[in-house]
């Protein structure tokens, strides 16, 4: 079972991150609470959106649980097929500022189908991103969660975030929890290039470093317009860029940005 570490909360922003809950839990015969009604406020801190969800205790009949705190949800719900669910939280933010967003996706190799790829899109304001989980099945390795981060830069005073889900491997099962949103400047990094690939094949390279770990590579043939040509891009992974248009012109100019 692959657990992380929860975030530093230092400057949290987040209300209710880990979709807590205090008093008597209104849950089924199952452990867990289903919440049909879209916009629901019944979730401290969230609303609901698109679809009915499984607000999740960890002591349910189904053997879903978090590593972090005694509740998540499960973006399938009860329904078990999309669209799913999502949830959505108005947060303060400073115009121009960068900030972090970390989340976590839970899936469970124990339970029938409830294994598989996990995909949400996260929304903050106006920038976005899928965020893809692939666990490792392995059977007896019930639930596993990994923590995926997003950077985004505010625009206004106040940021709508919003956690949709996407994908749910064989149809159910969709696990999240741990949201957080804190400031994030740039740090200081160091990038080095230990290896280039140059061929008829295309042109790359291969990226070293430290004090990140995930790259965006972006292109430019004018040095005015920039575009995303891979994301998601490791330290030690090598990138080749094989677009015939691009390996044609041998030319143009590529920069390597956080992510």
């Amino acid at each position: 079972t692959e657990v992380t570490p929860p975030v530093d909360t230092r400057g949290e922003l987040v209300a209710n991150g880990s979709f807590e809950f205090e008093g008597i839990f209104p849950a089924d015969e199952n452990g867990v609470q289903s919440v049909r009604e879209i916009g629901s406020s019944v979730i401290p801190g969230w609303s609901t959106t698109d679809a009915e969800l499984v607000w999740v205790k960890n002591n349910n009949t189904f053997g879903a649980a978090t590593p972090y705190g005694d509740y998540s949800l499960e973006l399938t719900g009860y329904h078990d097929r999309p669209p799913y669910a999502g949830v959505t939280q108005t947060i303060r933010t400073s115009p121009g500022v960068r900030y972090r967003l970390t989340l976590a996706l839970g899936s469970n190799a124990d339970y029938p189908s409830a294994g598989g790829r996990k995909q949400v899109s996260v929304t903050a304001g106006a920038a976005g991103k899928l965020i893809t989980f692939d666990p490792t099945d392995t059977p007896g390795s019930g639930n596993e969660w990994k923590t995926f981060t997003f950077h985004f830069t505010a625009a206004e005073e106040t940021t709508v975030i919003t956690i949709r889900g996407v994908t749910a491997g064989g149809g159910i099962y969709l696990g999240l929890d741990n949201v957080s949103v804190v400031e994030a400047p740039l740090d200081l990094v160091r990038l080095t290039l230990t290896g280039i690939h140059f061929g008829a094949d295309g042109f790359g390279f291969t990226l070293g470093g430290e004090g990140h770990e995930v790259w965006r590579i972006e292109y430019s043939d004018d040095l005015r317009t920039w575009r995303t040509i891979e994301s998601g891009v490791s330290v030690g992974t090598e990138f080749v860029d094989t677009d015939p248009v691009r390996v044609a012109r041998r030319g143009g100019l590529y920069r390597v940005l956080t992510e």
